[in-house]
């Protein structure tokens, strides 16, 4: 018995041990990285697409990096943005539709909990989406890189 119970505590002091270390790593599912170009007064388009996995009323954006012509890595110009949507994949010849709420970026932001919400008949299981970008600065361009999802960031 003496025996049993010691064993029994050592297995407890590993298991303890052993979740304190393991990290657990949150994240949206299915995140895409994508790096973008800018150009100087227009928008861009990825050309990868997220699908939610379950209905949403909420997606995830984060900028991560980016860099304009003649700036810092990371500095942007005084009071202007990089902006950032999620817009539909049309499954005809219509066109793309804006699917989520207006993301404004003046920094780059860490991960975590940078959900959004969709728009009146967005979000539904199986829907797919492209992240649309641009910026209110309009004088140089800028190269523009995004975590991002259909799903929200858990």
């Amino acid at each position: 018995m003496k025996y049993f119970t010691k064993l029994l505590s050592l297995m407890a002091t590993i298991c303890i041990i052993a979740s304190a270390s393991l990290k657990v790593n949150a994240s949206a599912y299915d995140t895409k990285y994508n790096e973008l170009w800018i150009n100087a007064g227009g928008s861009t388009f990825t050309t990868t697409t997220s699908t939610t996995n379950t209905t949403r009323t909420t997606c995830y954006m984060r900028l991560y990096y980016f860099k304009f012509t003649y700036y810092p890595e990371n500095a942007m110009p005084g009071g202007r943005y990089i902006y950032s949507r999620l817009y539909t994949v049309p499954n005809d010849s219509s066109s793309s539709q804006p699917a989520s709420s207006l993301a404004s970026f003046s920094k780059t932001t860490s991960a975590g909990q940078y959900n959004y919400s969709y728009n009146s008949g967005c979000g539904g299981s199986g829907q797919s989406y492209k992240l649309k970008t641009n910026s209110s600065y309009t004088l140089s361009g800028a190269w523009a890189t995004f975590y991002w999802s259909a799903n929200p960031y858990i």
